[in-house]
């Protein structure tokens, strides 16, 4: 039986009114920025920490969002049982300083257009913007 994975997906929404979603070597489409969470790690702390060091953007005021499973996804590089944390977080500065062993490209954009594009799990990331909808009223 594989190994389960507990995770963060990072959403940080900026100033503007923007969401940061990224692509990794590890996936094959859009995906938010995440990672795993360490032992002795809350879910924000994990969530502001992925952030950090993937994109160089400091998360501020963290809310929960939802909670998700996602197991053997072919969007994934190898098989892997994840189970997830979605973490909605503001930030002041739209700078980034992008790791690049872990994130190829970044980008800024509204909900509209997150909802256009070609994102891991799709039936997983349209839960989560429908909840960033719910959040935006």
């Amino acid at each position: 039986m594989a190994e389960v994975h507990h995770a963060t997906i990072s959403i940080v929404k900026n100033k503007e009114g923007k969401y940061l979603i990224t692509q990794s070597p590890k996936w094959k489409r859009w995906v938010f920025p995440g990672g795993h969470i360490k032992e002795g790690e809350s879910i924000e702390e994990a969530a502001a920490r992925e952030l950090l060091e993937e994109t160089g953007i400091k998360g501020s005021n963290p809310k929960h969002l939802l909670t998700g499973e996602l197991v053997n996804s072919s969007d994934f590089y190898k098989p892997a049982h994840f189970k997830y944390e979605a973490v909605l977080m503001e930030t002041r500065s739209s700078k980034m300083k992008l790791d690049n062993r872990e994130v190829t490209a970044a980008v800024w954009l509204r909900l509209d257009d997150l909802r256009k594009l070609d994102v891991i799990a799709p039936e997983h990331y349209g839960r989560i913007f429908d909840k960033l909808e719910e959040n935006e009223v």
